[in-house]
């Protein structure tokens, strides 16, 4: 099976409850050890709006305002990307998708849109257990 699960900003709040995070990826690495395909996609919330309109009060151009409020979005992908457990295969595999997987499963074939995800350089790379984020 395949399921894409959207996480709204709101778990990556100001004070993020990592005991919840937690708990989401490992509901979420069960699912996948039975074999199935997870795409998942992070949201910015309010921290994103928080930045974005400060950075609009400061005189950004909206451009600017909307880089922002998807490096706050990367960084909630990867809060959430650190909390699955070491043997899960996780991917960054776009400004705030990650793609989930068995270390060593064998198992379906990876979508086309997944497998051209992990074929691009930045954004898109295998995450290790060090930070993604520039």
């Amino acid at each position: 099976m395949r399921a894409v699960v959207k996480l709204g900003g709101a778990l990556f709040r100001r004070d993020p409850d990592t005991s919840t995070i937690k708990h989401m990826a490992n509901a979420l690495t069960r699912f996948v050890d039975k074999n199935n395909q997870l795409l998942l996609v992070a949201g910015g919330g309010e921290n994103a709006r928080v930045y974005i309109n400060a950075a609009r009060k400061l005189g950004a151009e909206e451009s600017t305002c909307d880089l922002l409020g998807i490096q706050i979005t990367r960084a909630n992908a990867e809060l959430l990307r650190i909390a699955f457990p070491e043997e899960t295969s996780v991917v960054i595999a776009g400004s705030a998708t990650v793609a989930v997987c068995r270390s060593g499963a064998s198992g379906p074939e990876p979508t086309p849109e997944l497998a051209k995800a992990r074929a691009r350089p930045w954004p898109a790379r295998r995450a290790s257990r060090k930070s993604v984020l520039n």
